[in-house]
């Protein structure tokens, strides 16, 4: 990140770290007074005496760490009260990494010298095995980066009657502490899936892909760890995703965008911020013992349906929708027919979307002003998205050729096949658009022609320019 200067400075005396070392000594037997704690702030410009902070440029301030060392078993133990960093990146954090997406972020204020500076950056902090483990850690990197709210280990311990002997957190008492600033987690397991395949790096992914926080819960068989995952990396160069079908008979069309997702990039308290793991590290082997036991996603209220299960949802629709609109002759266009045909592997990127935001991408034309206004009457507040691409065209353009809209809550309600088209609140396909009519029959979808007969961008608020 290109540091240059450090400055430390002694911050026994702030409330929030006097708060935790007097929670550290009630939960063990530290003397009183033998705890220290100091801040470093490292800068990307020189300073060389006191008088020099106040030329210090917001953009040089790189992070700071706070770093409470105590005595524990005869000897000194050291962890990081918090850190606020920058996210990582050339030139001091000013660029963003190729490819590397952190969208759970927010400006978070270092004070150092007396003066106050904010940097784009994920809290961060370390459990110290004594008053705090790693569930202390996971809720106060949420609530500080999504909130702003600071999170003391006393509130925690006070709120989950918390036991240093037995040090034990339920996922419960997690949900329960995020509920309290307004945060609302969903348990899924990542390793049930729809088809009964193991989707344990898809779930995470496609959450990481849209923006949403969650926490993935590690088991090695006797421990547990959990950890925020904030983001994801992309490799387009992937070979995998489609090379190791193309020569397998009697493989499904279609892939998701989940697999060209190579990392999450997450907060691990025992090693450090904007770790990347990768899907190897969570696969079963000799050198993966942990494996994904639960994902805490935060969702908005009203969101049950998982991105796994809208996805597969939306891979039948689109099975059952160019069936249907094949025998009525009323797709258009080179690229309809391209989907059609099925000339490629269809690619499903599946993301959360508000309805605002979902009309903010389609195009203002007269053509299409009448039927933008039937959609705002007739789509929900909030929706998944699953975009619909072709390999080709999502890798080299970023781009997709159309979306099925479903419903945040709403599961089939039996086994026919028919049964999935309840999930789905409106389509556009090339050269057609669908939602449910506003004015009449609400089960009723009206099917009408549009403008748009190729492809553009995909929806991606979350990723930054350095890309691809």
């Amino acid at each position: 990140m290109g540091a240059r200067s450090i400055v430390v400075e002694d911050v026994l005396g702030r409330d929030d770290v006097a708060e935790e070392i007097a929670q550290l000594e009630e939960c063990s037997a530290i003397p009183d007074g033998d705890v220290s704690a100091c801040a470093i702030t490292f800068l990307a410009s020189s300073v060389k005496r006191d008088g020099d902070f106040a030329s210090v440029a917001g953009k040089a301030v790189i992070g700071q760490v706070v770093i409470v060392t105590f005595p524990i078993d005869g000897e000194a133990r050291s962890y990081i009260l918090e850190a606020i960093w920058r996210i990582p990146g050339p030139r001091g954090g000013a660029e963003q990494l190729l490819n590397n997406h952190v969208p759970i972020r927010r400006e978070l204020s270092i004070t150092f010298g007396g003066l106050v500076h904010s940097v784009p950056a994920a809290y961060f902090c370390q459990q110290n095995g004594v008053s705090t483990i790693c569930s202390h850690s996971a809720v106060r990197t949420l609530v500080s980066t999504m909130t702003g709210a600071k999170v003391s280990a006393r509130w925690l311990n006070e709120l989950w009657s918390y036991d240093p002997e037995a040090r034990r957190v339920t996922t419960l008492q997690v949900a329960e502490a995020l509920r309290e600033f307004g945060l609302r987690s969903v348990s899924y397991d990542p390793a049930k899936s729809p088809d009964g395949r193991d989707k344990s790096w898809d779930l995470p992914a496609l959450l990481a892909d849209s923006g949403s926080a969650s926490l993935l819960i590690l088991a090695d068989g006797g421990t547990e760890h959990v950890i925020p995952v904030l983001g994801h990396t992309i490799n387009s160069d992937e070979w995998h995703p489609i090379g190791a079908k193309l020569f397998k008979k009697g493989q499904e069309d279609v892939s998701s965008s989940s697999l060209w997702t190579d990392h999450l990039v997450v907060h691990d308290d025992m090693l450090g911020p904007y770790y990347c793991l990768s899907k190897a590290g969570l696969l079963p082997g000799r050198d993966a013992p942990v494996k994904p036991k639960l994902a805490m996603a935060i969702l908005p209220a009203g969101v049950h349906v998982s991105p796994i299960q809208a996805e597969d949802f939306a891979r039948q629709i689109l099975g059952i929708l160019i069936k249907e609109v094949e025998a009525e002759r009323f797709g258009r266009g080179r690229w309809w027919r391209h989907l059609a045909d099925c000339r490629e592997r269809r690619v499903f990127r599946t993301t959360l979307i508000s309805r605002t935001d979902y009309l903010s991408t389609l195009p203002e034309r007269a053509t299409t002003t009448e039927k933008k206004a039937l959609l705002a009457a007739s789509l929900p507040e909030r929706m998944w998205m699953a975009e619909i691409s072709v390999p080709n065209v999502f890798l080299a353009n970023k781009a997709k050729l159309g979306e099925i809209l479903l419903s945040t809550s709403t599961f089939p309600t039996d086994e026919d096949e028919e049964a999935v088209l309840e999930t789905m609140v409106g389509f556009r396909l090339p050269s057609l658009i669908s939602y449910r009519d506003p004015e009449g029959d609400a089960s009723q979808f009206i099917v009408s022609r549009w403008s748009e007969h190729g492809y553009r961008a995909i929806h991606a608020p979350g990723h930054h320019p350095n890309w691809w």
